[in-house]
């Protein structure tokens, strides 16, 4: 072999070993580099996943607060943070309300403007509209962070008119909205500019061409909207936007059933009979079995009046309470305008609303009905929903739509170890703050109740009422039941009876009743805490009634710069 030859194979075997460790190289620098993206990309996709876990929290949190109150504060304590175990110890998201925290920690500030009085400028140069929720989450996975923006719209209920049928107008209507129904004045004209708001009108009804049909003579300051056509004369002013066949809106639904299966069991009710001569009033609870004519006013003093046929009041209804109606309900002339009167008047046929005048008779509150609503010559403070097919049909008719914040809690009594035997005790709230709609003062009323005749059940035996007025408070209430007069109620219940369960309550019943049944009945009646078995109220709010989650419209979900 030459020197040549075995040079050659020399040669060979190091540039065949130069270009193994090359592709060598070139494997393990590809796979480096592939791993190093696969991490980056993970840790991207951990961020984003935490940024909005801790915005859904966070709109949990603020739903499930009173009043959707949670962020308004900007409190130290209003900071959602959240960890996962399926990330890695450093990986989190959070969600910020507190001006200090976010600087301090370079993180967007989030925006509560739900009970504002206009836009807000929130975080990432953002406009935040009134009734609306502005949440930026910020996800962190090891150095990396990413920025998730969400808008949720959340208004009050939205409608002074709201129907599955058709809504038919005929002379001057107007449809507006009065931010607080205490500084009304009495008339639209006359309410400065940031007292007034929108106000809108929507059917349900898929009629293609009348599913709205307004008059020449209507002013709506709002929307007009439709599942199906709508129509308008000339002359009709809307100041916001016709929506023809749109989606249908969800409408409040109440239990009629349940609710009038709770009233027909209470005890110690007035029972009234088919007629009442002159003016009526309700301060606590009052039934008709049958139809009810009032030939002159009626004045609820947070009462609840419960007609099982149908109902008619020549008078006008003024005070705050609620009415229930199995049949149909005319209610004659309207009332003089009050600033605290609140009504609910809720049926299961039509409903009939005659005024006098439309600028000078008065309805306040919730006309709420499962038929036909007819109105004319009044004005109506609050809201209409119309659940019958049958829809409304309104002429000269104010509709102002205002907060509805009826709620009563309602003759039901606390339970207590002794069963029927025990003493009944009914508390309601006597005065609200007009502006927060708190409790400043109640009433309350005790019988001694009993069922025993001798060794058996027999039919329900009542004592006379002991009521107290004007008390302030827990404590205020809770003197007065201990001081109350044994020899009244004391006869009615067993020697199993304890009053102060009402305030130390057995193991047993805490998971439903809590420790102090009396302090979460009035933290209930208060907004503190939910009632959504309607165990102590009756809440006629349509906010309320009508989720908050069910009105709820989310205008913005996007990835946002980081801007820090």
């Amino acid at each position: 072999m030459s020197r040549y030859t075995r040079g050659a194979t020399v040669g060979s075997y190091v540039v065949a070993m130069t270009v193994f460790a090359v592709f060598i190289l070139t494997l393990v620098t590809g796979a480096t580099q592939h791993l190093h993206f696969s991490s980056v990309e993970y840790q991207q996709q951990a961020a984003k996943n935490m940024a909005e876990e801790a915005i859904h929290r966070a709109l949990l949190s603020v739903v499930q607060s009173p009043q959707q109150s949670f962020g308004q504060s900007r409190l130290s304590s209003e900071v959602i943070r959240v960890t996962s175990s399926t990330y890695p110890a450093n990986t989190r998201g959070t969600v910020c309300f507190h001006p200090d925290t976010a600087r301090n920690e370079k993180l967007p500030l989030s925006l509560n403007n739900f009970h504002g009085t206009g836009q807000q400028s929130g975080s990432l140069n953002r406009l935040v509209p009134l009734d609306t929720l502005h949440l930026v989450g910020t996800g962190q996975c090891g150095h990396i962070r990413r920025t998730v923006e969400a808008l949720y719209f959340v208004p009050p209920f939205p409608s002074a008119l709201a129907s599955e049928g058709p809504i038919v107008s005929s002379g001057a209507l107007l449809v507006a909205g009065v931010k607080d129904p205490s500084k009304f004045p009495g008339r639209y004209q006359d309410m400065p500019p940031e007292e007034k708001s929108t106000s809108h009108v929507f059917s349900n009804s898929n009629d293609p061409d009348k599913a709205v049909m307004l008059g020449s003579g209507a002013q709506v300051k709002g929307n007009v909207g439709a599942a199906g056509g709508v129509y308008l004369e000339t002359g009709v002013q809307v100041t916001g936007e016709v929506r023809e066949f749109d989606e249908p809106q969800p409408l409040p639904k109440l239990d009629m059933d349940g609710i009038f299966n709770r009233l027909s069991a209470q005890v110690g009710k007035d029972m009234l009979g088919s007629t009442v001569a002159g003016d009526c009033s309700v301060e606590w609870t009052a039934q008709c079995d049958s139809d009810l004519h009032i030939t002159g006013a009626l004045r609820l003093s947070q009462g609840v009046l419960f007609v099982k046929g149908d109902l008619q009041v020549d008078g006008g209804i003024s005070g705050s309470g609620a009415i229930y109606v199995g049949g149909e309900t005319h209610l004659s002339r309207g009332a003089d305008f009050r600033a605290t009167d609140q009504v609910a008047v809720l049926s299961r046929g039509k409903v009939v609303l005659r005024g006098a005048g439309q600028d000078a008779y008065f309805f306040q509150g919730l006309v709420y009905c499962e038929d036909t609503v007819e109105a004319d010559d009044i004005t109506v403070l609050g809201a209409v929903i119309a659940r019958g097919l049958g829809g409304l049909k309104l002429d000269n008719v104010n509709l102002l739509n205002s907060p509805v914040t009826i709620s009563l809690v309602e003759g039901v009594e606390l339970p207590n170890w002794s069963d029927d035997d025990t003493v009944q005790i009914l508390v309601r709230v006597e005065e609200r703050d007009p502006a927060t709609r708190q409790p400043l003062s109640y009433k309350v009323q005790l019988r001694g109740r009993s069922d025993d005749v001798g060794q058996n059940d027999g039919p329900l035996q009542l004592s006379d009422p002991i009521e107290g007025h004007g008390l302030k408070n827990y404590q205020e209430i809770k003197s007065f039941i201990q001081n109350s007069d044994r020899t009244i109620w004391g006869p009615y219940a067993k020697n199993s009876f304890h009053l102060d369960w009402y305030w130390n309550a057995d193991p047993e019943h805490q998971a439903t009743f809590g420790p102090d049944p009396l302090q979460r009945l009035l933290d209930t009646l208060s907004g503190k805490y939910p009632d959504p078995d309607h165990r102590f109220t009756i809440n006629l709010n349509p906010n309320e009634v009508l989720g908050v989650l069910d009105r709820s419209r989310v205008l913005l979900w996007r990835d946002a710069p980081n801007p820090y």
